[in-house]
């Protein structure tokens, strides 16, 4: 298993390439967000411009910021190549100079 770390703490806005030998990841995603009101914060993890996943949580209370839940999404087969992540925010959200993103790749070798 190889463990790339492809952002940590990163600022918005988030746009980070990794190089993949080919086949099956676990992303793990992270972060912080606010919403102009209250309600759910979320975040979309995008590889390759596809959503594959979204870290969200309620706030009862707008404009603070929160650390959104870890998201650990299964990749069954990511072609070799270089990738990029992109970090979108959700209706009524946004991410601003105190939001931070980890982005972990877990890639396992088939042999």
């Amino acid at each position: 298993m190889i463990v790339t770390t492809v952002t940590n703490c990163a600022p918005h806005p988030v746009k980070a390439t990794f190089t993949s030998n080919g086949g099956p990841l676990i992303v793990q995603f992270h972060g912080s967000g606010s919403a102009t009101k209250k309600g759910f914060i979320s975040a979309d993890l995008q590889l390759d411009g596809a959503t594959i996943a979204t870290a969200k949580l309620f706030a009862n209370e707008a404009d603070t910021h929160k650390a959104l839940v870890l998201v650990n999404v299964f990749k069954g087969s990511v072609p070799a190549g270089t990738h990029t992540f992109t970090v979108v925010p959700g209706p009524d959200n946004y991410f601003d100079q105190h939001d931070f993103f980890t982005i972990t790749v877990f890639e396992y070798q088939v042999n």
